[in-house]
């Protein structure tokens, strides 16, 4: 081949490798940035957010944490009374949170809510919250709850000044 054919052919060649791995490096590319745009957004949002947070009062915050640790317990899977029974009694469960909207069970093959009571009690469920009965099984076999540490400062505040204290962290750990 004379040189004039040569540049031509590795002219077509690298032109073909360029389109090629643009082929596969364009989609890449595009989720990357989209990822990196996505999360300056959401950093803003929360920022934004979290201002709005520390404006609020205590009830108001803890309103709000309600709010949202419900949205987030959606998101468990729900199990019935007596699987939850029978997971206690393999010991698959960890450690439990109680949630607004039930008893929050954590494993070592996911974590779950149970909203129902034991059918035998002689309590209506109207008085009584989601997933109690299954906290009262929980506290008697010394499952390990993360929010106990939080609920005894709540406790010896209310008995030395006659107070609720709000701390938030009670709700933020749930359903993560």
């Amino acid at each position: 081949m004379d040189k004039t054919t040569t540049w031509l052919v590795r002219g077509a060649a690298s032109i073909v490798i360029i389109v090629g791995v643009s082929y596969f490096a364009k989609p890449q590319i595009t989720k990357l940035t989209n990822y990196i745009s996505k999360s300056r957004s959401e950093k803003n949002e929360y920022k934004k957010l979290s201002d709005e947070y520390k404006k609020l009062s205590d009830e108001d915050k803890n309103d709000y944490d309600i709010n949202k640790a419900e949205q987030r317990c959606l998101n468990l899977e729900e199990i019935s009374y007596s699987d939850f029974i029978k997971k206690l009694d393999n010991n698959e469960i960890r450690k439990f949170f109680e949630t607004p909207i039930g008893t929050q069970i954590n494993t070592s093959k996911g974590d779950y809510i149970v909203k129902e009571n034991k059918s035998s009690s002689l309590i209506p469920d109207a008085f009584r919250a989601p997933g109690e009965d299954a906290i009262y099984e929980l506290r008697g076999r010394n499952i390990k709850n993360p929010q106990y540490k939080f609920y005894k400062k709540v406790f010896e505040h209310s008995l030395d000044t006659g107070q609720d204290l709000y701390i938030p962290e009670i709700l933020k750990m749930v359903c993560r």
